[in-house]
């Protein structure tokens, strides 16, 4: 089984549970144990999941389509695994990257606020972000409107930015 592959499939198996992904990822390493060693350590609501996930046969063509826009999956345990994530208490056990790993391991700086914030605040996130990725800091965000969404852009206008989403690609 494609290494890449593997990982997504643990990654879907083990939604929303990341953290026990990241648990039994402790256990077993991705690369030389097989899925079914993964599959007694889900939270017990998630083994019906196992089930159709295999009948139903899309996740290959899922895979194919993300990773042609770029996308790929890094474990736990993986070389390129961001140092600082793997040291929170129950890390997630696969990530969904794409675009610069070099980004996830970088001084970073997370800016988060209000979905409807107000003119002043987007200027001032806008601008906070901007100043702090030309000093070299990749600003790590959400994907949501208002502050989240005018932090990226004023960090890509001077720098990197890291979009974080909770459940990776859908």
């Amino acid at each position: 089984m494609d290494g890449q592959f593997k990982r997504l499939l643990l990654q879907a198996l083990f939604s929303p549970s990341s953290a026990a992904l990241g648990r039994a990822l402790q256990q077993h390493r991705i690369a030389s144990a097989p899925v079914s060693d993964f599959l007694p350590l889900l939270p017990a609501g998630l083994k019906e999941r196992a089930r159709l996930l295999d009948n139903t046969g899309k996740l290959p063509v899922y895979f194919e389509q993300l990773r042609e826009q770029g996308w790929r999956w890094i474990a736990l345990g993986d070389a390129d695994y961001p140092p600082l994530l793997a040291q929170i208490n129950d890390p997630p056990g696969v990530i969904a990257v794409r675009g610069s790993v070099e980004a996830l391991n970088a001084p970073s700086l997370a800016m988060v606020g209000a979905r409807n914030a107000s003119a002043d605040g987007l200027d001032n996130s806008r601008r906070f972000a901007r100043q702090l990725a030309g000093s070299g800091f990749v600003i790590v965000s959400g994907l949501a409107l208002g502050i989240d969404a005018a932090a990226h852009r004023g960090a890509v206008s001077a720098g990197r930015t890291v979009a974080v989403m909770g459940s990776g690609p859908d």
